[in-house]
């Protein structure tokens, strides 16, 4: 049984409707975690500030915040922050379990080119956040830099992710990106038995992350994935031995692993699937590396 009210909210001259939608049914368990059992105020706090500085520029003049129910609290942390800012803003908070993403769609093209939207959205509203924005795999139909979104990760990776200091991340990515810029090879050994050498082009710094793109055909070695296969951590370490830039012993994954099976198929996609694309040094320190596959990444 679904009840639903429509009331409009006026904030800081800017009209909308938001739709409020009590869902009883076994979808009920859904409602929001608190993170203020989980996280000191403090930490929500500086992550609700780092996010609203990733949307904000000298043109931007209004903010939308559009968040599902189950992650209202977090979405109050960031209006609290706004209030206090010299930026119009607004807020939408999607009660309906399912929406149409013209909703979405709507409120992106009555808004200026000034407007920036931060998006919080739960798995439930995944299809119209991506019909509406498209994805970041597939192309992105909404200007980058005109929005946040925590491309439907729970609540708590964001606050962790984001709940950090910046500036002190930075000078670190700095320090980290002069020892590597000079490196002709990179050798990487860790306890669980990972033992690669690879040749690295240019390094590249980008939010929690410096990476580069390793020249074809000089990866070579063991890699052992034992933290962090898809959704989580792997069943089993999974073993992936490299000659020549690519993956070697795809016949040794067992299928009867989802895990190993969904990685199979993806390394078999093409003949340069199984080609090493990327060498990434995580550098934020609030991610944990054995979440899911959208936080250690």
């Amino acid at each position: 049984m679904e009840s639903n009210n429509i009331k409009f909210v006026k904030v800081k001259n800017w009209y909308f409707i938001v739709f409020f939608a009590l869902v009883y049914s076994a979808f009920s368990d859904l409602d929001t975690k608190n993170i203020e059992a989980l996280f000191k105020k403090e930490k929500i706090e500086l992550a609700a500030k780092n996010v609203i500085k990733k949307v904000t520029d000298k043109n931007t003049q209004r903010i939308v915040v559009v968040n599902s129910f189950e992650k209202k609290i977090f979405a109050s942390y960031i209006l609290r922050e706004l209030e206090h800012s010299e930026f119009e803003y607004a807020q939408l908070t999607l009660d309906s379990f399912i929406i149409d993403s013209g909703t979405i769609k709507r409120i992106i093209r009555n808004e200026e080119d000034n407007t920036n939207f931060i998006l919080l959205v739960a798995p439930n509203h995944a299809a119209a956040l991506f019909d509406a924005i498209g994805r970041p795999d597939t192309g992105l139909k909404l200007p980058e830099d005109r929005f946040f979104c925590d491309w439907i990760a729970e609540v708590e990776t964001t606050i962790r992710t984001y709940g950090i200091d910046y500036n002190e991340n930075q000078k670190f990515q700095i320090a980290l990106h002069k020892k590597l810029k000079g490196a002709n090879s990179i050798y990487i050994t860790t306890k669980a038995g990972t033992d690669l050498t690879l040749s690295p082009r240019d390094w590249r710094i980008i939010h929690g992350e410096i990476y580069t793109a390793p020249i074809e055909n000089t990866a070579s070695g063991t890699i052992i994935i034992d933290a962090c296969a898809y959704y989580g951590p792997p069943v089993q370490p999974i073993k992936l031995v490299l000659k020549n830039g690519q993956i070697a012993n795809l016949s040794e994954l067992d299928s009867t692993i989802e895990q190993e099976k969904w990685m199979f198929k993806d390394l078999c996609t093409d003949k340069n699937a199984k080609i090493i694309a990327e060498l990434g040094i995580g550098t934020n320190t609030g991610a944990k590396w054995k979440k899911t596959l959208m936080e250690s990444e």
